[in-house]
Protein backbone atom coordinates (compact mmCIF):
# COMPACT_ATOMS: atom_id res chain seq x y z
CA UNK A 1 0.00 0.00 0.00
CA UNK A 2 1.32 3.23 -0.97
CA UNK A 3 0.96 6.67 0.55
CA UNK A 4 -0.68 9.74 -1.20
CA UNK A 5 1.90 12.76 -1.22
CA UNK A 6 -0.52 15.16 -2.09
CA UNK A 7 -2.92 13.88 0.74
CA UNK A 8 0.16 14.38 3.04
CA UNK A 9 1.25 17.65 1.60
CA UNK A 10 -2.54 19.10 2.57
CA UNK A 11 -2.65 17.30 6.05
CA UNK A 12 0.47 19.44 7.38
CA UNK A 13 0.23 22.41 4.92
CA UNK A 14 -0.95 24.72 7.61
CA UNK A 15 2.49 24.10 9.38
CA UNK A 16 4.28 24.55 6.10
CA UNK A 17 2.70 28.15 6.16
CA UNK A 18 3.77 28.78 9.27
CA UNK A 19 7.33 27.87 8.93
CA UNK A 20 7.36 29.76 5.52
CA UNK A 21 5.53 32.85 7.73
CA UNK A 22 8.63 32.05 10.12
CA UNK A 23 11.51 32.64 7.14
CA UNK A 24 9.70 35.94 5.74
CA UNK A 25 9.96 36.95 9.54
CA UNK A 26 13.61 35.60 9.61
CA UNK A 27 14.11 37.62 6.13
CA UNK A 28 12.66 40.69 7.58
CA UNK A 29 14.74 40.50 10.53
CA UNK A 30 17.94 40.04 8.49
CA UNK A 31 17.14 43.13 6.61
CA UNK A 32 16.82 44.99 9.34
CA UNK A 33 19.81 44.25 11.38
CA UNK A 34 21.88 45.31 8.05
CA UNK A 35 20.25 48.53 7.68
CA UNK A 36 21.29 48.97 11.51
CA UNK A 37 25.00 48.37 10.32
CA UNK A 38 24.78 50.20 7.51
CA UNK A 39 23.23 53.12 9.30
CA UNK A 40 25.86 52.76 12.12
CA UNK A 41 29.20 52.29 9.53
CA UNK A 42 27.94 53.35 5.92
CA UNK A 43 26.15 55.72 3.40
CA UNK A 44 24.56 52.70 1.86
CA UNK A 45 21.15 52.18 3.29
CA UNK A 46 19.50 53.48 -0.37
CA UNK A 47 21.47 50.46 -1.94
CA UNK A 48 19.94 47.80 0.53
CA UNK A 49 18.50 45.87 -2.04
CA UNK A 50 21.94 45.15 -3.25
CA UNK A 51 23.82 45.07 -0.73
CA UNK A 52 21.62 42.50 1.38
CA UNK A 53 22.27 40.24 -1.63
CA UNK A 54 23.86 37.36 0.39
CA UNK A 55 21.71 37.66 3.61
CA UNK A 56 18.24 36.88 0.43
CA UNK A 57 20.63 34.20 -1.04
CA UNK A 58 21.28 32.26 2.51
CA UNK A 59 17.82 32.64 3.82
CA UNK A 60 16.64 31.62 -0.03
CA UNK A 61 18.97 28.57 0.66
CA UNK A 62 17.48 27.46 3.77
CA UNK A 63 13.80 28.12 2.32
CA UNK A 64 14.86 25.59 -0.76
CA UNK A 65 16.15 22.76 1.54
CA UNK A 66 13.40 22.94 3.83
CA UNK A 67 10.41 22.69 1.53
CA UNK A 68 12.65 20.15 -1.00
CA UNK A 69 12.75 17.91 1.86
CA UNK A 70 8.88 18.19 2.75
CA UNK A 71 8.34 16.67 -1.27
CA UNK A 72 11.11 14.30 -0.77
CA UNK A 73 9.74 12.90 2.31
CA UNK A 74 6.59 11.24 2.88
CA UNK A 75 6.10 9.59 6.32
CA UNK A 76 3.89 11.41 8.31
CA UNK A 77 6.58 11.56 11.69
CA UNK A 78 9.67 12.36 9.73
CA UNK A 79 7.70 15.36 8.26
CA UNK A 80 6.71 16.85 11.40
CA UNK A 81 10.55 15.91 12.25
CA UNK A 82 11.41 18.39 9.52
CA UNK A 83 8.75 20.76 10.22
CA UNK A 84 10.13 21.22 13.46
CA UNK A 85 13.61 21.30 12.08
CA UNK A 86 12.69 24.35 10.14
CA UNK A 87 11.63 26.15 12.95
CA UNK A 88 14.68 25.43 15.30
CA UNK A 89 16.72 26.94 11.99
CA UNK A 90 14.92 30.31 12.18
CA UNK A 91 15.05 30.47 15.74
CA UNK A 92 18.90 29.84 15.12
CA UNK A 93 19.68 32.19 12.89
CA UNK A 94 17.79 35.10 14.35
CA UNK A 95 19.92 34.43 17.65
CA UNK A 96 22.74 34.34 15.27
CA UNK A 97 22.04 37.02 12.89
CA UNK A 98 21.66 39.47 15.97
CA UNK A 99 24.84 38.26 17.81
CA UNK A 100 26.82 38.91 14.50
CA UNK A 101 25.44 42.80 14.41
CA UNK A 102 26.95 43.04 17.87
CA UNK A 103 30.05 41.54 17.12
CA UNK A 104 30.56 43.69 14.05
CA UNK A 105 29.58 46.74 15.33
CA UNK A 106 32.12 46.15 18.24
CA UNK A 107 34.99 45.34 16.19
CA UNK A 108 33.87 45.81 12.57
CA UNK A 109 33.94 42.78 11.31
CA UNK A 110 31.73 39.29 10.80
CA UNK A 111 33.11 36.40 13.42
CA UNK A 112 34.94 34.03 11.77
CA UNK A 113 37.49 30.75 11.86
CA UNK A 114 40.55 33.05 11.13
CA UNK A 115 39.42 35.67 13.79
CA UNK A 116 38.66 33.23 16.25
CA UNK A 117 42.38 31.99 15.90
CA UNK A 118 44.00 35.10 15.85
CA UNK A 119 42.09 36.01 19.28
CA UNK A 120 43.09 32.94 20.98
CA UNK A 121 39.69 31.41 21.09
CA UNK A 122 38.57 35.13 21.35
CA UNK A 123 40.35 35.68 24.23
CA UNK A 124 42.30 38.64 22.70
CA UNK A 125 39.20 40.67 22.32
CA UNK A 126 37.67 39.99 25.96
CA UNK A 127 36.91 43.59 26.85
CA UNK A 128 34.30 43.49 23.60
CA UNK A 129 33.22 40.35 24.15
CA UNK A 130 32.28 41.52 27.81
CA UNK A 131 30.89 44.30 26.16
CA UNK A 132 28.94 42.88 23.30
CA UNK A 133 27.52 39.90 26.39
CA UNK A 134 25.31 42.69 28.13
CA UNK A 135 23.90 44.40 24.95
CA UNK A 136 22.94 40.85 23.69
CA UNK A 137 21.35 39.66 27.01
CA UNK A 138 18.87 42.81 25.97
CA UNK A 139 18.63 42.20 22.37
CA UNK A 140 18.57 38.22 21.31
CA UNK A 141 15.50 37.73 23.24
CA UNK A 142 13.44 40.64 21.13
CA UNK A 143 15.07 38.93 17.84
CA UNK A 144 13.89 35.12 19.11
CA UNK A 145 10.25 36.83 19.87
CA UNK A 146 10.17 38.85 16.82
CA UNK A 147 10.54 35.40 14.53
CA UNK A 148 6.94 33.71 15.63
CA UNK A 149 5.28 36.38 16.65
CA UNK A 150 5.48 37.93 13.04
CA UNK A 151 5.03 34.46 11.85
CA UNK A 152 1.91 34.86 13.88
CA UNK A 153 0.62 37.84 12.12
CA UNK A 154 1.43 37.14 8.81
CA UNK A 155 -0.39 33.73 9.20
CA UNK A 156 -3.60 35.58 9.92
CA UNK A 157 -3.16 38.99 8.22
CA UNK A 158 -2.01 37.87 5.06
CA UNK A 159 -3.23 34.18 4.34
CA UNK A 160 -3.45 34.25 1.29
CA UNK A 161 -0.37 36.26 0.45
CA UNK A 162 1.44 33.06 1.94
CA UNK A 163 -0.42 30.68 0.22
CA UNK A 164 0.86 32.45 -3.25
CA UNK A 165 4.37 32.30 -1.91
CA UNK A 166 4.08 28.89 -0.97
CA UNK A 167 2.56 28.29 -4.39
CA UNK A 168 5.66 30.22 -5.93
CA UNK A 169 8.12 28.03 -3.93
CA UNK A 170 7.34 25.16 -5.75
CA UNK A 171 7.94 26.28 -9.14
CA UNK A 172 11.35 26.46 -10.81
CA UNK A 173 10.94 29.73 -11.24
CA UNK A 174 12.17 31.47 -8.20
CA UNK A 175 15.58 29.94 -7.66
CA UNK A 176 16.76 30.55 -11.28
CA UNK A 177 15.69 34.47 -10.29
CA UNK A 178 17.19 33.76 -7.18
CA UNK A 179 20.80 32.84 -9.25
CA UNK A 180 20.65 36.12 -11.49
CA UNK A 181 19.59 38.51 -8.66
CA UNK A 182 22.68 37.01 -6.47
CA UNK A 183 24.80 37.84 -9.72
CA UNK A 184 23.90 40.96 -10.12
CA UNK A 185 24.52 41.65 -6.47
CA UNK A 186 27.74 39.84 -6.53
CA UNK A 187 28.73 42.20 -9.59
CA UNK A 188 27.50 45.21 -7.97
CA UNK A 189 29.39 44.75 -4.29
CA UNK A 190 32.67 43.80 -6.42
CA UNK A 191 32.24 47.19 -8.42
CA UNK A 192 31.65 49.50 -5.56
CA UNK A 193 32.01 48.12 -2.02
CA UNK A 194 35.42 48.48 -1.32
CA UNK A 195 35.13 46.93 2.49
CA UNK A 196 32.99 43.41 2.12
CA UNK A 197 32.81 42.31 5.47
CA UNK A 198 29.93 44.98 5.71
CA UNK A 199 27.48 43.20 3.01
CA UNK A 200 29.23 39.87 4.17
CA UNK A 201 26.07 37.31 5.45
CA UNK A 202 27.43 36.17 8.74
CA UNK A 203 26.38 32.55 8.67
CA UNK A 204 28.08 32.64 5.26
CA UNK A 205 31.29 34.42 6.41
CA UNK A 206 31.66 31.63 9.26
CA UNK A 207 31.16 28.86 7.15
CA UNK A 208 33.45 30.07 4.01
CA UNK A 209 36.22 31.32 6.77
CA UNK A 210 36.47 27.22 8.09
CA UNK A 211 37.95 26.27 4.09
CA UNK A 212 39.82 29.82 3.85
CA UNK A 213 44.00 28.85 3.71
CA UNK A 214 45.26 30.23 7.39
CA UNK A 215 48.72 30.26 6.54
CA UNK A 216 50.30 33.49 5.25
CA UNK A 217 50.64 33.57 1.77
CA UNK A 218 52.96 36.20 -0.10
CA UNK A 219 52.54 36.21 -4.25
CA UNK A 220 55.46 39.09 -4.88
CA UNK A 221 58.57 37.79 -5.35
CA UNK A 222 60.49 38.31 -2.43
CA UNK A 223 64.55 39.50 -3.11
CA UNK A 224 66.99 37.28 -1.06
CA UNK A 225 68.86 40.20 0.74
CA UNK A 226 65.26 40.45 2.77
CA UNK A 227 66.09 37.18 4.15
CA UNK A 228 69.63 38.00 4.87
CA UNK A 229 68.61 39.24 8.38
CA UNK A 230 67.02 35.74 9.62
CA UNK A 231 69.96 33.61 8.85
CA UNK A 232 72.67 33.06 10.98
CA UNK A 233 75.45 35.30 11.44
CA UNK A 234 78.13 32.83 9.72
CA UNK A 235 75.60 32.19 6.52
CA UNK A 236 74.73 35.77 5.68
CA UNK A 237 75.52 37.00 2.48
CA UNK A 238 78.48 39.46 3.10
CA UNK A 239 77.44 41.26 -0.69
CA UNK A 240 73.85 41.07 0.22
CA UNK A 241 74.69 43.32 3.29
CA UNK A 242 75.68 47.09 3.12
CA UNK A 243 77.46 48.91 5.47
CA UNK A 244 75.91 51.87 7.34
CA UNK A 245 77.40 54.96 6.67
CA UNK A 246 77.44 57.78 9.18
CA UNK A 247 78.05 61.27 7.75
CA UNK A 248 79.61 63.91 10.37
CA UNK A 249 79.18 67.50 9.55
CA UNK A 250 80.90 70.26 11.28
CA UNK A 251 78.98 72.78 13.47
CA UNK A 252 78.17 75.60 11.54
CA UNK A 253 80.44 78.53 13.27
Amino acid sequence: MTTDIHSITRDDSAASRNVLAGFIALGTLMIAMRMLILALTTSLIPFIALVAYQDVVVLAGGVWVFFRLLRMIERPKVRRLVIFAGWAGCILLAISTVIDEIIYILIRSPLTYRLMVVSQNMAGIGGSIAQGFDIACHTVPIGVLFVPLSAVLLRFLAPSALTSILQAVHTNVWPVAILIYALIGHAWAARYITYPPVIANPEWAFVSSLFECTRPMVRDAIPQQYLADFKPPAERDKTAMKPAVFYFHEPAP
